[in-house]
């Protein structure tokens, strides 16, 4: 929580996606970010998801948002997987797609849904 509190002008000034990875009292997060206008979209596992823009976003929108948000863990992440397990297919829009497969396929599979879950 210091972090967060050292970071109030920051939070308060701008449009943020926020991602915190927490393994005690989620409300207290909550309640606090929820006060700087941030909106708690989702969690998977102890990583949670927040969200304060001026900007109504579709859910096509929020998707392309967070999987530009999530690139650069899935290219550091599918090197390491299993070429034996189902692959899926991401699409960020229309002209970008990536494929990864293993624990972060069932990791992005259930992204989805719970982004589809918001609207």
């Amino acid at each position: 929580m210091n972090v967060l509190s050292g970071a109030a002008r920051t939070l308060s000034q701008n449009n943020i996606l926020m991602q915190i990875e927490s393994y005690s009292d989620d409300v207290d997060i909550k309640a606090f970010l929820e006060n700087f206008g941030l909106r708690f979209v989702f969690n998977i596992g102890p990583d949670m998801y927040f969200l304060k823009s001026d900007k109504t976003f579709s859910k096509d929108d929020l998707c392309n948002l967070l999987g530009r948000a999530f690139l650069p863990m899935i290219e550091d992440r599918k090197r390491t997987l299993s070429s034996s397990d189902q692959p899926i297919n991401i699409k960020f829009g229309p002209e970008m797609s990536l494929q990864i497969s293993g624990s972060l396929a069932q990791t992005a599979r259930n992204l989805k849904k719970k982004a589809k879950s918001l609207f």
